[in-house]
């Protein structure tokens, strides 16, 4: 209930609150993914990551699409700094940084420019929301009550059948708050059917990509959850890791097949 009212009042805010809000909560996921690798024994560049959290919003207010690919040059220059700076500097303390930062800040740039998208530009936030969260309530219920197969070691209560449940619950979060609300609540120009549907299985493809990127880096580092800001449901990074690798499917859905 939380979830949908800050969604529905994301509706209605203002761009640039809108924004720095999903700066912020991407910054705040970056730091619990740098904190857990630390807790784990490793040294992440975090001066790279810090970097791109401060660049992010003037590169996306001033450059917009150029943002989304000067943002990794910024990282990976950061990140091989520490080559220079450090006596040992591991591979993966160079390249962890440059996954986290592809896992939070820029997606929290991509969904800024999809909400910039004339006319539908918030209901494509939106959207990339609902793809996940559907999918992830759709996986839980289904998975628990059906599941039999099991989907992969890196996170051992998932099941087949929850994966693939998890797909029909993005396709219906695209289609339902996409299509049918958008279309038929607030009258927007909407697409084809087709799109939103095709939109959904993108979109549930990457978010449950997300959710598993983040159980492998769980289980590499031996910790159970990101953080503890929502008691009982884990750190920023338990709740946004499927919408951030959503952002993906809608930023080109929005640049490519909008524009």
């Amino acid at each position: 209930m939380v979830c949908a009212a800050i969604l529905v009042a994301f509706m209605f805010t203002p761009a640039k609150w809108v924004w720095w809000a999903l700066l912020i909560a991407c910054t705040t996921g970056a730091l619990e993914m740098l904190d857990a690798l630390e807790y784990a024994g490793r040294y992440p560049a975090r001066f790279s990551v810090y970097v791109a959290a401060a660049a992010a919003m003037p590169l996306a207010l001033v450059l917009h699409n150029d943002a989304a690919a000067i943002l990794p040059i910024i990282i990976i220059a950061g990140s091989m700094l520490t080559l220079f700076t450090r006596k040992r500097a591991s591979l993966e303390d160079v390249a962890a940084p440059l996954y986290i930062a592809f896992s939070t800040i820029i997606p929290a740039v991509l969904l800024m420019l999809a909400d910039e998208t004339p006319n539908v530009g918030r209901l494509l936030l939106f959207i990339s929301f609902t793809i996940p969260l559907l999918g992830d309530t759709f996986a839980l219920f289904v998975g628990r009550t059906f599941g039999r197969h099991k989907l992969t070691a890196l996170s051992p209560n998932k099941t087949v059948e929850g994966a693939l449940s998890g797909l029909v619950g993005s396709v219906v979060g695209a289609v339902l708050f996409g299509y049918v609300v958008g279309g038929r609540v607030f009258n927007l120009p909407i697409a084809p059917l087709w799109h939103f549907i095709a939109l959904g299985i993108a979109g549930g493809i990457l978010g449950q990509l997300g959710d598993l990127s983040s159980s492998l880096i769980k289980r590499q580092t031996g910790i159970k959850d990101f953080g503890a800001l929502f008691p009982g449901h884990g750190g920023i990074m338990d709740r946004l890791d499927s919408v951030l690798f959503a952002a993906y499917a809608v930023y080109v859905y929005s640049r490519i097949i909008i524009r």
